[in-house]
């Protein structure tokens, strides 16, 4: 009886463990992602004073930090030569 014992405790603690590792595993990955956004604002221009910290965005903290980035992200974005929205409204139908 004492071997059957130990064996449930096993196999319970290697699920346990497993889950563990599993949700170590999609928490590197969302924090990895969170990084390359982070680059690709810096690399568009962003100033790094208005990016956000990887653990802030993650954590759901320091949110205004984060609108902050993105509203750069986008102001440096419409700056492109390429980029050929750069109004939310057309010219067209503005107030004469």
């Amino acid at each position: 009886m004492t071997g059957t014992r130990i064996l449930e405790f096993s196999v319970h603690e290697q699920s346990q463990t497993r889950r563990d590792i599993s949700h170590c595993v999609r928490m590197c990955l969302q924090m990895e992602n969170i990084q390359m956004f982070l680059t690709f604002c810096e690399h568009y221009g962003v100033p790094k004073t208005n990016l956000c910290q990887t653990v802030d965005l993650y954590e759901g903290t320091n949110m205004p930090q984060f609108l902050s980035c993105v509203q750069c992200l986008g102001t440096e974005v419409s700056l492109l030569p390429a980029y050929e929205y750069r109004y939310l409204i057309k010219q067209s139908n503005a107030v004469q």
